[in-house]
């Protein structure tokens, strides 16, 4: 998709230079009206290239989506593990664990964590588990879901805009009613 986003740049679009230039430029060579005419890279946003590649894509996006959707689900049920679990967790390299300093408790501990934003919760007698964020893997979802609306947005002003053109020598009237 970007490759043929990047040829907006190297092929003339119709839009940019006209039909006259377009019909000239194909009438000039074999190459150059299949590229221009045939396969519509002159008219690359609607082009079946350009639309096929964009609808690969979306499949794409769906499929990755749809793949991603429960176990996103399962990271933000954050259930708190057993004392075995955390332990098993704390030994893991990303994690930072300690003994308490003299004075502390659980209790302290808790509150804490708590004051550091983290949702705390006792697990047993010398565990403690804490989550922070615990929605934020919704983000990975909700911002690649945001490309379908986008894709809709753009369907939408294309197939529902409207162009006309009018004519008008100094002292004329314009009605501004259209008829087709």
């Amino acid at each position: 998709v970007a490759a043929l986003v990047a040829l907006f740049v190297v092929v003339p679009q119709e839009s940019v230079v006209g039909p006259e230039r377009i019909a000239l430029l194909a009438g000039s060579g074999g190459v150059n009206r299949v590229l221009l005419v045939d396969a519509g890279l002159s008219k690359l946003s609607t082009s079946p290239v350009f639309l096929g590649a964009l609808g690969l894509f979306f499949l794409n996006l769906l499929a990755v989506l749809a793949s991603r959707f429960r176990p996103t689900l399962k990271r933000i049920e954050a259930r708190p593990l057993d004392e075995q679990g955390v332990a098993a967790w704390a030994r893991q390299q990303e994690n930072i664990g300690g003994p308490l300093p003299p004075g502390w408790s659980a209790a302290h501990s808790m509150d804490v964590m708590r004051g550091f934003g983290y949702a705390a919760r006792r697990t047993g007698d010398r565990a403690i588990w804490g989550v922070k964020h615990r929605s934020a893997p919704l983000g990975f979802l909700l911002f690649h879901a945001s490309f379908f609306l986008v894709c809709g947005g753009g369907a939408i002003l294309y197939y529902t805009r409207f162009r006309g053109t009018v004519v008008l020598t100094e002292g004329q009237r314009f009605e501004g009613t259209f008829t087709s």
